[in-house]
């Protein structure tokens, strides 16, 4: 008996473990400066933010890296760019594929390329090609494609590619112009939503990119609710909005949070109109779905139950946050500007606060957990010993529009506008990786651990119950065996 009840206490053990939630997210600082507004010695990509990304899918942790706004030590001011890069997280170490005008007077390459710009939307296709939509320039929001060949080591704009393929065909169809919208880069296509416009307007509307033809058209529904034929019947469409942060899940595309009013009202009412609403679109159904959050704009963050999912958790507003998709399918947020947990962060005078907290989404439980990082926004980065070197206590600082890409179950993060060591602000060039894949292995995945387990101890619980029962009638029996009376019928004398 004894045994069994030791068997039996190992079987729940190995049965509850898969699902036991840990809570160890580490920091590693990669590369990059302590401090705002300077070029490291070993990131040459040195201080920016709003950058656009694409994350090279032949590689484990590389991607390429186009523009953004970022410091110039020479005149000591700031300056867009449209430098490409290819840039390899592990090290990290980078190389130019395209110099732009990153340095006045220093140029490489032929032929045409982007004008300099940040807060664009970026795609493309491993080993082929490169492309970038809009952003925000010297002369506002900008509304022009192009596409870096690889093989050719070149830019071409839409419009030419579009003149040589359709023999001086000269009607293209594309998105108003516009800065700072939602973006979904897809193996096939790019997506994207909503914007600031060229007259500082929040924009709404839904438009795709086929990376095989090369070529945009607007979404169905978002034509039908422009032209307001199906606006009294679409239960569901977010509102206009720029800056949330976005995950591409299979073909479900998340949408979080964002800035909802123009610019020219967000100078009077700052981050009061910022939001922490989530939405899931479906590119086979084409519909939208409200998944979590309240509607109303300006909410601070709710930390309730640290480390563990709750309908009470909630990430306070943000606009310019970081999303990542682990290989769970689960939805991992990162910083942005916006309110922390304390009801002084959500104002009308006072500028937005920078944010450097870590959100992990369980898309089953349609819940929030905070999993690190600062709950009080305008944190400075601590820095803790020596360089792509995982220590205690080290996590970046506060941060919005910083460039990000997943690496597995890590998080590559860059620079960004925020804090640094010493509390002063601007560009960051620091280069992070967060690593959740303690996290990740031991909630939310289906591995063959997780089902081996769920078969096997099962029925060993069963088979042990079985056997006991059997094994106790038995040794019951031959005791009492032992005890019986041997009866014989009386014989008359």
């Amino acid at each position: 008996m004894k045994f069994s009840v030791i068997v039996i206490a190992v079987a729940v053990e190995f049965l509850i473990l898969p699902f036991t939630e840990c809570k160890d997210v580490r920091w590693k600082w990669q590369a990059g400066s302590t401090s705002v507004n300077k070029v490291s010695s070993d990131l040459n990509l040195g201080a920016r933010t709003g950058g656009m990304v694409f994350k090279d899918t032949n590689t484990y942790n590389t991607f390429f890296l186009f523009g953004g706004l970022l410091h110039d030590p020479i005149s000591n001011s700031q300056c867009f760019a449209n430098d490409l890069w290819h840039v390899e997280g592990g090290g990290p170490s980078e190389k130019v594929l395209h110099q732009g005008t990153r340095n006045e007077g220093s140029k490489r390459g032929t032929g045409q390329s982007p004008v300099p710009r940040m807060l664009g939307a970026s795609c493309g296709i491993a080993g082929g090609m490169f492309m970038v939509y809009g952003g925000y320039g010297d002369k506002g929001a900008l509304g022009d494609t192009w596409i870096y060949d690889f093989g050719h080591e070149q830019w071409s704009s839409l419009e030419k590619l579009h003149f040589d393929m359709n023999h001086n065909d000269t009607s293209l169809i594309s998105p108003p112009a516009r800065s700072d919208m939602a973006a979904w880069c897809m193996h096939d296509r790019l997506v994207i939503f909503g914007g600031i416009g060229e007259k500082s307007e929040t924009m709404r509307d839904m438009w795709e990119f086929d990376l095989r033809t090369l070529s945009w058209k607007e979404m169905e529904n978002s034509v039908l609710l422009r032209s307001q034929i199906y606006f009294n019947h679409l239960t569901t469409w977010p509102e206009a909005r720029n800056g949330a942060t976005t995950w591409v899940k299979g073909k479900n595309l998340y949408l979080f949070g964002g800035n909802r009013v123009s610019n020219h009202d967000r100078k009077s009412i700052r981050n009061v109109g910022f939001s922490s609403d989530l939405y899931m679109y479906n590119i086979s159904e084409g519909k939208w779905r409200y998944v979590h959050g309240r509607r109303e704009t300006g909410r601070v963050a709710k930390f309730t139950f640290h480390g563990q999912h709750s309908r009470e958790n909630e990430p306070g507003c943000r606009r310019g946050g970081a999303g990542i998709v682990d290989t769970s399918g689960n939805l991992w947020l990162f910083g942005g500007e916006g309110a922390d947990g304390h009801l002084d962060s959500v104002s009308s005078v006072k500028p937005p606060k920078r944010l450097a907290d870590l959100w992990h989404f369980d898309v089953l439980k349609n819940e929030w957990a905070f999993k690190g990082g600062f709950e009080r926004g305008n944190s400075a980065g601590i820095y803790n010993g020596d360089k792509n070197i995982y220590y205690t206590g080290s996590q970046p600082g506060s941060r919005f529009d910083t460039m990000s890409v997943p690496a597995g179950n890590t998080i590559l993060v860059y620079g960004g506008i925020g804090i640094d060591a010493d509390g002063n602000e601007g560009l960051l060039s620091d280069f992070w990786e967060i690593d959740m894949h303690n996290y990740v292995a031991y909630f939310s995945a289906t591995y063959p651990g997780t089902v081996f387990n769920l078969l096997f101890w099962p029925f060993l619980f069963v088979a042990v119950i079985c056997v006991s029962f059997l094994y106790s009638r038995k040794f019951f029996e031959k005791f009492r065996n032992k005890r019986d009376i041997a009866y014989a019928p009386l014989t008359q004398e």
